[in-house]
């Protein structure tokens, strides 16, 4: 398969994955690397109900996704490699769902309301130690040529890039991409043949966002133009002189053209997920804290304690809570179910070895974004 016969399958594996698995699922809306053509949006229930029942046994959950009549119709046209990709990319996806796994994607209230689009990261559900591989946060690689590097760039596209004398240059998707910024990262990458993960390089708490650094100069020189919390929190990067209006608005505008992260920014403002993107004023802007927001926001908040998202109308809870709740019969962010929910997986393998996992209950100051 030539370099550019991969790229293209791997980003058209990906936009169809991503667009099952995180935006129908959990109302998403993220950017595509590639214009999306099945449309899966009538068997929405169907695709969370079988989540929901083979979650613990990833592999019989790929298998059944492989079976919809739509994914089967679609893949019947392509050539066995294809098929090959589009199944190993799948279960990238798959395992998000597992319970063993420790993060979620989540949206993320302060970028969208930074940059006004909707964002999303990773969210820790449970204790990672240090030093420890992030179980589950996956991303396929495949390499590209010095042209269709350059051609990335000059269209603005965003997209993960590796560079290496040994390897070449080459690009990821998949969860792992989800991982933001921040100059006092909490995980660095691990590069395998075929795959990236994270890995810890201390130890990351329940709420916790798993976050990358980019690079020392990727926002500009030493970070000149960067936003993370950590340059808030210490009046480094662009909050140096975050009382100028320009320095407020040139950060925004590099971070928007940077090549890693627009891959999960929606071109357009979306209301699938409880109208986040027309709430953004309700969340907490870097330079505009929560205190100051309307005193009635708690009356718009999910109810759950660990969450800040706007919950649904007649409801306590907002939309993630209530499709977590429904995969895993419990309340965000724990994975565990009770006993009597639990669907036994018949073939037991190294996908099942956690079924019974249990939540770290000691962590009572949970925190999310």
């Amino acid at each position: 398969m030539s370099t550019s016969t991969s790229l293209d399958h791997l980003s058209q594996c990906d936009s169809i994955i991503s667009s099952i698995l995180i935006d129908l699922v959990w109302g998403f809306n993220v950017v595509k690397p590639a214009q999306c053509r099945l449309d899966l949006g009538h068997s929405k229930d169907t695709i969370i109900d079988m989540v929901s029942r083979l979650n613990y046994n990833t592999a019989r959950l790929d298998q059944g996704l492989l079976e919809l009549t739509s994914i089967k119709d679609y893949l019947r046209r392509k050539r066995i490699l294809f098929k090959s990709l589009f199944k190993d990319h799948l279960h990238v996806y798959t395992l998000l769902f597992h319970p063993s796994t420790p993060f979620e994607v989540c949206f993320n209230r302060r970028l969208s309301s930074l940059t006004h689009k909707e964002e999303y990261s990773l969210i820790a559900t449970k204790n990672i130690p240090s030093n420890t591989p992030v179980k589950n946060c996956l991303a396929t690689l495949t390499k590209i040529t010095p042209k269709q590097d350059q051609f990335l760039t000059d269209s603005n596209n965003d997209w993960s890039v590796l560079t290496s004398l040994s390897s070449g240059t080459r690009i990821f998707l998949g969860p792992a991409r989800f991982a933001n910024h921040d100059c006092n990262n909490n995980c660095q990458l691990q590069r395998t043949k075929d795959h990236i993960n994270l890995v810890t390089i201390r130890c990351i708490r329940k709420g916790d966002e798993i976050l990358l650094n980019y690079g020392p100069h990727y926002f500009g020189e030493n970070n000149e133009k960067c936003f993370c919390r950590s340059c808030e929190a210490g009046c480094k990067g662009a909050f140096r002189h975050a009382n100028s209006a320009n320095s407020v608005n040139s950060p925004v505008d590099n971070q928007l053209r940077t090549r890693f992260n627009s891959y999960i920014r929606s071109s357009t403002n979306s209301s699938t997920n409880h109208s986040r993107s027309r709430s953004l004023s309700s969340g907490s802007s870097s330079l505009t804290p929560l205190s100051s927001a309307p005193s009635c926001l708690d009356e718009m908040l999910c109810q759950n304690n660990h969450c800040t998202n706007e919950k649904l109308p007649d409801s306590a809870e907002c939309y993630t809570c209530d499709i977590h709740r429904r995969i895993y019969k419990n309340s965000w962010p724990m994975r565990s179910r009770p006993v009597d929910t639990i669907h036994t997986p018949t073939n037991q393998n190294q996908d099942s070895e956690d079924s019974a996992v249990s939540e770290d209950s000691t962590d009572s100051d949970f925190m999310s974004e």
